[in-house]
């Protein structure tokens, strides 16, 4: 599937000579700024098997696994491989990825949830299998929280008054209320205050409080909560050794804190070398990850056993678990020390999943890499990735291709370097040339009735048909000689259009519909046609990506439709 339609229709100039659009550069640089920084995604979440995206505008994309509407598409539970915007939230500051779950935070301080029901997750008060929400509802009574987090089937909140609330599955204690009781609605944690940053683990939790000490509650088993033991906790215990952290992170068994020195201690689960101090030995207390300073963000995979850390120049390193590649070094090879991910640069936020992970860079583009079995990359397949790949509906398009163009004849064909038209009447063929604006006739009837009937580009020249006698007659065509010539071709290929697009025409009126969002998109009266082409685009440092569009052709007229 494509990334998603912006209708964009670009105005309509009646000339009679060839005449590129040019618009005030000044005025459309501003909006064209504006509209970038709009688009642009400023967090991300993993969850097992999907993905979340908040946009500058408040608006959440989900995309991925959706066995329990965990994408927040009211009524499906179908897969999507690129991200679709999650129905009833507009004004959201914050999210969160479950197991099969998902959190919002809106900017009124309510908290609003989606998916997987079986353990209370959703906080609606019901907690039974089956019982899911595949659209966002509102947790109710539950206010004044500045932020959130997402355990494999959990939830924490923070209130601004510093205090914790959890629900969901509480097996291990992870709740933090001194029980192993779920709960289906937000409980209060006992015992915590002056709280300034929460994180949830699959079933272990963590709290940093005003004075840098880190707190922890749950699963014990690897020695996850840091207090020198492997004993389960129902309420916070003191994490031991840590006294300046200004950030915290937690993954399925292990735990991470961030020093106001820029250095990363890590303690718990090492199986992989999670722990990123050289070696695969379980801690119970925090040890310092080698090789590592300067250090802005962290994140942990739930489950899958890797970890990601972003340093002050941008660049991003992992550590842990790479079976699937979801450390990004273009391997699956296991690291017990930091590596850096290849490709990425000017990094400002992270996000892992169970064995997957995403970036968002200082632009507002998103990049993700690892496992994809279910689309959790949202790149358009299910392909696991070793090394970070775009995107691509996060990435902004070059807006060069918002264009018009206008000949005295019919547009017949046109990609990133070329348009071939026919004059008015069918009786000339003509190559423009887009970068220099010339341009040079491939065919002219000399008044004979051998007209043009169809023609299109081909890779390094042109196909063209003429009709003799109701016979037709094709000829390819390059740098101004007929290099071959046979009869009967009249059909050259057909452009394969983005998943469930369809494009019809009833009544003199053509229409572009989208069955996979269940809207129409785009539609016009009268003559002209719609088509569909890839383009390949670049930009500084980053590697090619197709980018598809639709394109409208009227009257010698081509539209650019922004999709």
């Amino acid at each position: 599937m494509r990334p998603r339609l912006m209708l964009l229709v670009v105005g309509f100039l009646m000339l009679t000579q060839l005449l590129p659009l040019r618009a005030n550069a000044s005025e459309a640089g501003s909006s064209l700024e504006a509209e970038r920084s709009k688009s642009g995604v400023t967090m991300v979440a993993g969850g097992r098997g999907h993905g979340l995206a908040l946009k500058q505008d408040g608006t959440v994309w989900a995309w991925g696994l959706n066995n329990y509407g965990q994408l927040g598409e009211y009524g499906q539970s179908y897969d999507r491989y690129t991200p679709i915007q999650v129905q009833r939230l507009s004004s959201v500051i914050a999210i969160a990825a479950g197991n099969e779950h998902s959190l919002a935070l809106e900017s009124d301080g309510t908290v609003w949830a989606w998916g997987n029901n079986s353990n209370g997750q959703i906080g609606d008060g019901s907690g039974r299998p089956g019982l899911g929400h595949s659209a966002p509802i509102q947790i109710k009574n539950f206010s004044s929280v500045v932020a959130i987090d997402s355990g494999a089937n959990y939830n924490l909140a923070l209130k601004s008054n510093g205090t914790v609330w959890a629900w969901g599955d509480n097996s291990f204690g992870q709740l933090g209320d001194g029980t192993t009781n779920e709960r289906h609605i937000p409980v209060q944690i006992q015992g915590l205050d002056s709280i300034v940053a929460i994180s949830t683990g699959t079933e272990h939790s963590m709290a940093l409080k005003t004075d840098g000490t880190v707190w922890a509650w749950g699963n014990n088993a690897s020695g996850q909560l840091g207090d020198g033991s492997t004993t389960h906790r129902y309420a916070p215990v003191q994490v031991q050794g840590i006294h300046s952290a200004v950030s915290i992170a937690t993954g399925g068994s292990h735990s991470l804190a961030l020093k106001s020195d820029g250095t990363v201690w890590a303690w718990g689960n090492n199986s992989y070398g999670q722990l990123g101090d050289g070696n695969t030995a379980e801690q119970h207390a925090p040890v310092q990850v080698q090789g590592l300073a300067s250090v802005t963000a962290m994140a942990a995979g739930v489950r899958g056993g890797h970890t990601l850390a972003v340093r002050s120049d941008g660049t991003v390193w992992a550590w842990g678990n790479n079976a699937s590649g979801q450390l990004g070094d273009g391997s699956q090879i296991n690291r017990s020390s930091p590596v850096q991910a290849t490709h990425l640069d000017a990094v400002s936020a992270i996000a892992s999943g169970t064995s997957h992970s995403y970036a968002v860079k200082s632009d507002g583009t998103v990049r993700s890499w690892g496992l994809n079995n279910y689309g959790q990359l949202g790149d358009g397949s299910k392909t696991s990735r070793f090394s970070p790949v775009p995107i691509a509906a996060f990435n902004p398009v070059p807006y060069a291709e918002t264009l018009l163009y206008r000949f005295d004849g019919t547009i017949l064909d046109f990609d990133q370097h070329y348009m071939l038209w026919k004059r008015t009447g069918d009786t000339m063929l003509w190559l423009y040339n887009r970068a220099d604006k010339s341009q040079v006739m491939v065919y002219d009837s000399y008044g004979s009735e051998d007209k043009v009937s169809q023609a299109m580009l081909s890779d390094d020249g042109v196909i063209y048909t003429l009709v003799y006698n109701g016979v037709p007659v094709s000829y390819y065509w390059k740098q101004g000689k007929v290099l071959h010539r046979w009869e009967g071709q009249t059909q050259y290929g057909t452009n394969e259009y983005p998943d469930g697009t369809v494009v019809y025409t009833l009544y003199g009126t053509t229409y572009l519909y989208s069955t996979r969002e269940g809207k129409l998109l785009y539609s016009f009266s009268g003559s002209g046609k719609l088509e569909y082409r890839e383009v390949v685009f670049s930009g500084p440092g980053e590697e090619q990506y197709p980018y598809g569009a639709w394109y409208r052709v009227d009257g010698g007229a081509l539209y650019g439709i922004r999709i």
